[in-house]
């Protein structure tokens, strides 16, 4: 039994799971060496981006001038059948590495009048992203290449030959009937139902009833009657015996003319088409007198013998024409300016009459710049990138200045890429942000455009200098970032900033550090926006109102619910809609988290008993709120934040007069938690919340709940760890509540969910909380999901959208007295996408394993996740 289902593990795995289509080896053909050098920099390019969906990509070169089609691409399969064998070990050529092998052979194809790259690499005017999510310019190439391992993806094994002479489309999904799949086949040709017009400068197939082929017709008019033509596409499909065969020509004189070997044993070249010397050989019913003795131009003796060896070869083989669903076709001969208008027209489906007009669009540009003609290959291609990558600039700066909810990691990716060919275009990038980051008098972009600069230093690393979350205050970044907190000065940051980058460029550790630190800078316009509004919801503060007594202050904590994350800055500011219901309850029927404050006449200072810390000076004070690893830091941000003590004051002494009489010199603070830390309850924030009240009832401060609020999430940017206004929300207003964030009003807005007494009973008789024994790392989920939304990542933007919308659905259920089990699943699934990894695994196991014996409802993390409470 064990072995039955070890075998139906392995064949499930084997059979039914379907893997993405992968190329074993995707080789591009160049006419010479100048071409090589060129398309190797721009295949390689989109190979590392994603475009090029293969285990390899070579690039050869015709080992002479004027091989033809044919002879181009068995010099290139003998190529690529010696990477093969070197790749598997084999110290001679061998044909068994085709037996489970995908190739493609592409022609690069000829120049094209105004693109001297050719058709092939001409860009179309629009982009597409790869699987992997980066931005690559759609050509022809990118195109072809996409429709063939579509198409290649319902065949076996196999080689693969497509030109580029011609561009053509697939309407839908490619489809390919099992006649055609049929193993029988010697081999597969593409073709489609053309206009009959488009026969005086193509081939023709000669199709019987079986749609096998059995001629070929070339620039002819006697289908001038015919409506439809099947119009020869330059595409081929080999199987592995066929390919096997056309790889044995490499040692057979003259063909072995078409390759490297020949030419290096001095030869003379041999110019072999791949359709009127191959696949007509292998057409059916084709008489050996015709087709080894008769050509256009006439043939000469060893041609002649060429021709009678792929007539013996190929002559009995079964050449199966295969139709495709084409909406859009053209050749691209003759090259001149009509054929390139004529393309435009056909491709887009909008009329234009000249070329001047498309140049906005395709990349054309002899039309602008004659002495184009005159740089080296290599250069135009760079031209073309340089083209591009400026146009998608102007869209990187308009996205940041109109702060569009747009991705812009894929454009940034593929800068990056490039920067393994030309380190200028990365460099270019940075520099355009820096700008961008600059050049607003408000400001307002600044935070997303620095962070965009960390995100362009994360993939220069390429994952090898370590993690983006780490310390932020090297030495050397300190005066920068001391500008940027400074209104009038944060031009000069930004100018510092660009400045000291130049030093920590060169190894992928280093990268990763100054990463940070544009990450720190970021914060400090996020934390600068956030203060903006916090203040205006502050209370009053009256001087000389404090009084002797002690002051004590308790609050619950908060279960989330739904909608967490949309409560977090500067996410919670920018985004359309924010809403999130949680909860207030108290643990074992006490309220977990209290302070209390004893005015001291003898004792000057403030002294945290629990810390058996004693703060003498405002200095002191200062120095630990932003500083959020070391103990007592979160009560010396809170004491800011209360306005006791001000950055101004030169001594606690003259702090405490405003608000007390004389003789109170210091204050003692006790807090206490029966949580543990990185419960996930919202302990800091509501610990925060408590020690604030205290405070201001010590001081005579006239306050609410919405001033708490308020002052919670400035605490919070005090100590610089961020941090949403959820937890306090949730334990300092009792019950049930749905909250949002009004950008109109620039405040946090509480409503209380109205329900029976029966249906809170049934929560409180239901709701059970168990200790995970694992603390969370909250600031570091948080500082990643932050990234995320500066770079607009769009699984994250359609999960913040779900989670808002997700809360208001679960408000509807509670105001009905139901309990929101469903949304409550959903939320569950939307943290984990959020924050990917924050569900350990055996806590997974362990909510399985209730659902499964029936003990729960539903289960899900506090907070943040990765470890904490579970509900």
């Amino acid at each position: 039994a064990m072995i039955v289902a070890v075998f139906h593990y392995f064949y499930s795995v084997c059979f039914d799971e379907v893997q993405p289509f992968m190329w074993s080896l995707v080789c591009i053909t160049t006419r010479n060496a100048e071409q090589r050098a060129a398309v190797e920099s721009e295949v390689n390019w989109l190979w590392r981006c994603g475009a090029i969906r293969s285990e390899r990509v070579i690039v050869v070169e015709d080992p002479c001038p004027d091989l033809g089609s044919g002879g181009s691409s068995l010099n290139a399969l003998l190529v690529v059948t010696e990477h093969l064998c070197a790749q598997r070990g084999f110290s001679v050529l061998t044909e068994e590495v085709l037996l489970d092998s995908r190739i493609l052979i592409l022609h690069s194809g000829r120049e094209y009048a105004m693109n001297r790259c050719g058709s092939a690499f001409m860009y179309l005017g629009s982009d597409t992203l790869t699987k992997e999510g980066i931005r690559v310019p759609r050509s022809l190439f990118v195109l072809q290449l996409s429709q063939l391992t579509t198409l290649a993806a319902r065949f076996s094994y196999g080689i693969w030959i497509c030109g580029s002479d011609a561009f053509w489309q697939v309407e839908g999904d490619i489809e390919v009937t099992s006649a055609t799949k049929n193993e029988d086949h010697s081999l597969v040709v593409f073709t489609f139902n053309a206009d009959a017009s488009l026969a005086t400068s193509s081939g023709v197939y000669r199709l019987n009833e079986r749609c096998d082929v059995v001629g070929i017709d070339y620039c002819t008019t006697k289908y001038e009657s015919c409506a439809k033509v099947p119009l020869v596409l330059t595409v081929i499909y080999m199987p592995v015996d066929t390919a096997t065969t056309f790889l044995s020509l490499h040692s057979v004189y003259p063909l072995s003319s078409c390759t490297y070997y020949g030419i290096d044993n001095g030869s003379p070249g041999l110019q072999l088409s791949i359709f009127f010397d191959f696949i007509l050989a292998a057409a059916n019913g084709i008489k050996e007198e015709d087709f080894v003795n008769k050509g256009s131009p006439p043939l000469d003796e060893r041609s002649m013998k060429a021709r009678q060896i792929l007539f013996d070869r190929f002559s009995n083989s079964d050449t199966h024409a295969c139709f495709l669903n084409i909406s859009k076709y053209h050749y691209f001969q003759p090259a001149d300016e009509e054929n390139a208008i004529k393309f435009w027209n056909i491709s887009t489906g909008n009329e234009r009459k000249n070329a001047k007009e498309i140049k906005n669009h395709i990349f054309l540009p002899a039309l602008e710049d004659p002495s184009y003609s005159a740089l080296s290959l290599e250069k135009c291609f760079e031209l073309n990138r340089t083209h591009i990558f400026n146009k998608w600039l102007e869209e990187v700066g308009d996205v940041l200045r109109e702060d569009r909810n747009y991705e812009l990691m894929p454009i940034f990716h593929s800068m990056c890429l490039a920067g393994d060919q030309s380190s200028s275009v990365p460099l270019h990038l940075i520099d355009f942000l820096h700008r961008v980051a600059a050049e607003d008098g408000s400001f307002r972009v600044t935070d997303r455009a620095l962070s965009s600069v960390a995100d362009v230093l994360g993939l220069l690393s390429k994952r090898r200098g370590g993690l983006r979350s780490g310390p932020a205050a090297n030495p050397a970044f300190a005066p920068a970032l001391r500008l940027l907190q400074n209104e009038t000065t944060i031009r000069d940051g930004i100018e510092a900033m660009y400045n000291e980058l130049s030093n920590w460029l060169l190894t992928p550790e280093k990268l990763i550090r100054a990463a940070r630190h544009y990450e720190a800078a970021a914060q400090i316009f996020t934390r600068r926006n956030v203060t903006q509004f916090c203040i205006k919801q502050l209370p009053i503060l009256r001087y000389h109102s404090g009084h002797k007594r002690v002051v004590r202050a308790c609050c619950a904590c908060r279960v989330d619910i739904a909608g967490g994350w949309t409560d977090t800055p500067p996410i919670t500011m920018q985004i359309e809609h924010t809403a999130v219901v949680n909860m207030a309850v108290t643990i074992d029927g006490r309220k977990p988290v209290e302070c209390e404050i004893h005015p001291s006449v003898t004792t000057s200072g403030v002294f945290v008993k629990e810390l058996d810390l004693c703060l003498s000076t405002p200095e002191q004070i200062l120095d630990l709120s932003d500083k959020p690893s070391l103990p007592g830091s979160l009560i010396c941000a809170t004491i800011l934040a209360s306005g006791l003590v001000g950055p101004k004051d030169t001594s606690l002494g003259e702090a405490f007069r405003r608000f007390f009489d004389s003789d109170i010199i210091g204050i003692e603070i006790s807090t206490y938690s029966s949580l543990p830390h990185g419960s996930g309850l919202g302990t800091s924030s509501i610990l925060a919340a408590t020690i604030l009240a205290a405070l201001w009832t010590l001081m005579g401060v006239s306050f609410n709940t919405n001033n708490i609020h308020h002052a919670v999430l400035l605490i919070e940017q005090y100590l610089t760890t961020g941090g949403g206004w959820q937890d306090q929300v949730g334990g300092a207003t009792g019950g049930l509540k749905i909250s949002h964030f009004s950008r109109q009003t620039e405040e946090i807005l509480s409503e209380q969910l109205e329900c029976d007494e029966h249906f809170v009973h049934e929560i409180e008789s239901k709701l059970l909380l168990i200790y995970t024994g694992r603390t969370r790392l909250a600031k570091n989920l948080l500082q990643e999901v932050v990234r995320s939304w500066f770079s607009r990542d769009h699984h994250i933007t359609e999960t913040l959208h779900s989670l808002a919308n997700n809360a208001e659905a679960a408000a509807k259920l509670i105001r009905r007295c139901i309990f929101p089990v469903a949304e409550v699943e959903q939320y569950y699934k939307d943290k984990k996408k959020m924050a990917p990894g924050s569900e350990p695994v055996f806590v997974r196991n362990l909510i399985e394993e209730l659902r499964i014996s029936g003990f729960i409802e539903v289960a899900w993390l506090a907070g943040a996740g990765g470890g904490g409470f579970l509900y």
